[in-house]
């Protein structure tokens, strides 16, 4: 298998609007991580017949869990994924991710400022 560089991103609030919500942007922290990556799954919406809204991928990397600590998604070959799980057994670490470009958007995860 192969090595990929995984930058990791953060999501900073950069300011408020009118209203006082939160204005937020993604920016790198400078920081990356070696990662093997398996194959990419489609996560079917049963409400919505065959289409699918993301797609899921399971990222192992040798690099400790505490790396991924305030870390809201990775760029890894020009896609953007928002971390899902983090799971560390024995000296491997696990990454669950979901394929998006705005991971505040996501169904599955809710961030506020």
């Amino acid at each position: 298998m192969r090595w990929y560089e995984a930058k990791l991103v953060k999501l900073v609030q950069t300011g408020t609007d009118d209203t006082r919500n939160p204005i937020c942007e993604l920016q790198e922290t400078g920081e990356s991580v070696l990662v093997r990556k398996g194959p990419w799954v489609p996560s079917h919406d049963p409400t919505e017949g065959n289409q699918f809204d993301m797609i899921e991928r399971t990222l192992q990397t040798k690099s400790p869990a505490e790396a991924f600590e305030g870390v809201d998604a990775v760029a890894l070959s020009g896609d953007l994924y928002e971390i899902d799980r983090v799971l560390a057994e024995g000296y491997m670490t696990t990454v669950r991710v979901r394929r998006c470009d705005k991971p505040w958007e996501s169904p599955s995860k809710t961030k506020t400022g």
